[in-house]
């Protein structure tokens, strides 16, 4: 699935893999475990026998979108995530429903945190 195939679905399901994997350490266990099972049980959309890698990093900036979709797309059969170590706003100034409903891609643009995502 790439940003050109399904633009809001794909940074849908990337914000929701970084809100799981920031709120809840076995998340982001289960996503450095098996990265390829993680996306596709979140339901990124994976060609048979695609490989998910994770580029679990330290990161000052956030990755722009088209940062994020490079990785994702950038080699046939394998596909990278970018996922920051340390969210890079204070998610406790956000409400649970807030984080929720960025998660379900409900969020409008004033919402910090989708602004960040989609810079």
């Amino acid at each position: 699935m790439t940003a050109e195939q399904h633009p809001g679905q794909f940074i849908r399901k990337y914000s929701e893999l970084l809100l799981n994997v920031w709120r809840d350490e076995d998340e982001l266990r289960k996503l450095l475990a098996n990265p390829t099972q993680y996306a596709s049980d979140l339901g990124f959309e994976l060609e048979p026998g695609a490989v998910v890698a994770v580029e679990y990093a330290d990161l000052t900036d956030m990755p722009t979108r088209s940062e994020v979709d490079a990785k994702w797309s950038g080699t046939p059969g394998q596909h990278t995530l970018v996922v920051p170590k340390e969210p890079l706003i204070d998610l406790s100034e956000l409400s649970d429903a807030e984080l929720d409903s960025v998660a379900a891609g409900m969020a409008d643009n004033n919402n910090n945190i989708i602004l960040i995502i989609l810079l």
